[in-house]
């Protein structure tokens, strides 16, 4: 039997004992910072840098996230490398930011961008391994409660970090939830009682309310340049 040492990398995602720590996160920062670099070396306007940050860097964690917590100060990083590059520079200076990371990440309707926040899309992937503990249908759910046969949802210092997300997660996601009869768990923001990843980030993430001018700004029939002037107009 071969004997390997941790941390080690397995299918993009590393295998730690402990936390996750940002020593860990190098090879995830290093891929981040290939593709930015890449992508500085075209003449890509704001429409186009905007489009590669929803479809490819924010996307490029959805698995490690499903799985496993990255660190504040990595969230923190990433997120601060994708502002850098949406707004773009002058020579190797940054252009102004016109507002913050956070706000980027509300719904068009909203006043932002419709940006993920790497925090909440954590969240919501907490809230899908809540889902799948409390029904104990998996085995890894019926592990779960094996080896956490405790009543309380207190965290311990000996818990897994998997173990930690589900505690943190529980008020939240016992106030989305009910049983009906028969004891099945429904999911209340779906009509069907079906947990979904997009409902479950709906009821995570910070809104406020909606305008006018924020619907008509994203309007199908406006080009995209268009469409970031009367956004930056706005702000």
């Amino acid at each position: 039997m071969t004997k390997i040492n941790l941390p080690m990398k397995y299918l993009g995602s590393s295998l730690h004992k402990g936390i996750n720590r940002k020593s860990y996160c190098q090879g995830i920062l290093q891929s981040f910072d290939k593709k930015l670099s890449i992508w500085k070396q075209k003449h890509l306007n704001f429409g186009g840098r905007l489009v590669l940050i929803k479809h490819v860097l924010n996307t490029l964690l959805l698995h490690i996230l499903a799985v496993d917590t990255l660190p504040k100060a990595v969230s923190r990083c990433m997120e601060k490398r994708m502002a850098h590059f949406l707004w773009g520079t002058n020579g190797n200076k940054g252009k102004y930011h016109w507002i913050k990371w956070k706000d980027l990440c509300l719904p068009y309707v909203e006043g932002g961008l419709g940006l993920r926040s790497l925090i909440d899309i954590e969240k919501a992937y907490s809230l899908k391994l809540w889902w799948y503990w409390r029904n104990k249908r998996s085995n890894w759910a019926k592990f779960c409660h094996a080896r956490y046969p405790r009543g309380d949802m207190i965290v311990k210092v000996q818990d897994s970090a998997i173990w930690r997300r589900i505690c943190k997660i529980h008020t939240l996601g016992k106030s989305l939830c009910m049983q009906d009869n028969e004891g099945q768990l429904i999911w209340i923001p779906e009509t069907n009682g079906r947990f979904t990843l997009a409902s479950a980030f709906q009821q995570v993430k910070r809104a406020r309310n909606t305008t006018f001018y924020f619907r008509h700004h994203w309007s199908k029939n406006q080009q995209s340049q268009v469409q970031v002037f009367q956004w930056k107009a706005t702000l």
